[in-house]
């Protein structure tokens, strides 16, 4: 009986010791966010496109087209604009990055966005993204974030914050949009937010 207990114990150790695929971000408030970020708009996805390159088929890459439908803060260079990000699956290999936003095509977002190296990328990862969701039944359309892939610290008094376990919903990660586009106008320092 021992021996079985011992490995059944064994067994179970692992399995919770196994990590967890996921990339620490630190959480900002989202008027911090706004005020940090290079651009901030309400946009659809008209297009998702992957594809390696050239010359080594595993670095590969997805091409997400959005049409802007509304400038919250920053100046884009034209009505539409193209995130390139380090992320994507081929018919042969797939490149991860936990916690890097996924986009459908027809989806409408709001995104947080921040000049890099390599182009316009989503602040802090899927913090940086909201999607909108219209809801027929009441008429309400909501802002929400997807946390999947990350775990967030928090910045606190005592010092930086890591959650026990599991994803930890905040006010901040769903809102109505109307609450989300106002606060972000305030932060952006567009007097009466909302127009």
């Amino acid at each position: 009986m021992r021996p079985r207990l011992y490995l059944t114990t064994i067994a179970l150790l692992v399995a919770i010791a196994e990590p967890a695929w996921a990339t620490t971000v630190l959480r900002v408030p989202l008027e911090e966010m706004a005020r940090a970020c290079d651009l901030v708009v309400q946009a659809r996805v008209v297009a998702v496109h992957t594809s390696a390159a050239p010359d080594d088929e595993r670095r590969i890459s997805t091409a997400v087209r959005l049409t802007i439908l509304r400038v919250l803060k920053g100046h884009p260079t034209g009505p539409a604009l193209t995130l390139t990000l380090p992320v994507g699956r081929t018919d042969r290999w797939t490149r991860t990055i936990p916690g890097m936003p996924q986009f459908r095509e027809g989806e409408e977002v709001v995104l947080f966005l921040e000049k890099t190296s390599a182009g316009l990328r989503p602040a802090g990862l899927s913090l940086g993204v909201y999607r909108v969701r219209h809801d027929s039944g009441t008429g309400r359309t909501r802002a929400v974030r997807d946390l999947r892939g990350i775990a967030v610290i928090d910045r606190t008094k005592q010092g930086l914050q890591y959650p026990d376990a599991g994803p930890v919903s905040y006010a901040d990660d769903e809102m109505d949009l109307d609450v989300l586009v106002d606060r972000v106008l305030k932060a952006a320092g567009v007097e009466g937010g909302a127009p």
